[in-house]
């Protein structure tokens, strides 16, 4: 089980790392957005073990952070794991599609 926990906040952008349930850090998310066109979401995880609660808990994460920023547009997102790249973006179609 992985959690998200604030680091840095700003008015435009937050850092969060990724932690474990016994408290290790595994990642980080940061997210930054200068107005409802632009959002940009970077993230990289080193635990290949919990790759895909990873992406489970950034895909509902990034759907939230949307809708309270108001974007209408996809979000430019750079997520990867263990070196490996994601494509989010894809999986949250996939994911649109399916509800």
């Amino acid at each position: 089980m992985i959690y998200l926990q604030p680091q840095y906040r700003t008015t435009s952008g937050e850092i969060l790392n990724v932690i474990s349930n016994n408290g290790q850090q595994l990642g980080y998310l940061v997210y930054l957005f200068k107005d409802k066109e632009d959002l940009y979401i970077l993230g990289h995880l080193d635990e290949v073990g919990e790759k895909q609660n990873y992406i489970d808990l950034i895909i509902r994460f990034i759907s939230g952070l949307k809708d309270a920023c108001g974007t209408k547009e996809d979000p430019f997102v750079r997520i990867q794991c263990g070196g490996e790249q994601i494509d989010l973006q894809k999986m949250m179609k996939e994911q649109e599609n399916e509800e």
